[in-house]
């Protein structure tokens, strides 16, 4: 056994940064660990079968403080789509259909890509 300078045995110490260390791994294994209910509890709301009228799809959000919805969504009216915080895409649908022109953009905004959907629509 060790001793210290005195004869008595000496405990060893940990240092500071290894107690930070197993702070941080406690954290990460509860923090990971999923238990069924967990789980089943966010997996039922995707399993719920829903009959949507036509132009409308299933979607689930979340609901309340801790809740899930699935409910039927259509869009209607102006979508923009954003990525890198910049305007990708925008269209206009009426009741789940597009309508009117499609428009793609560059990252400074210029439009490289335009469809007429309208006329995409009667040549089908």
């Amino acid at each position: 056994m060790a001793t210290d300078k005195t004869g008595k045995p000496s405990i060893p110490v940990m240092k500071i940064d290894t107690l930070i260390w197993m702070f941080f791994l406690i954290l990460f294994v509860v923090g990971c660990d999923r238990n069924e209910e967990t789980t089943t509890q966010h997996s039922k709301p995707y399993e719920e079968k829903i009959d949507c009228p036509e132009g409308a799809i299933a979607e689930v959000d979340s609901w309340g403080k801790n809740g899930m919805s699935r409910s039927c969504k259509m869009k209607h009216g102006v979508f923009i789509g954003w990525e890198n915080n910049h305007k990708v895409y925008q269209a206009q649908y009426e009741f789940g259909r597009l309508v009117g022109k499609s428009y793609w953009f560059d990252e400074v905004g210029n439009v490289i890509k335009e469809v007429n959907n309208d006329q995409d629509q009667k040549g089908q």
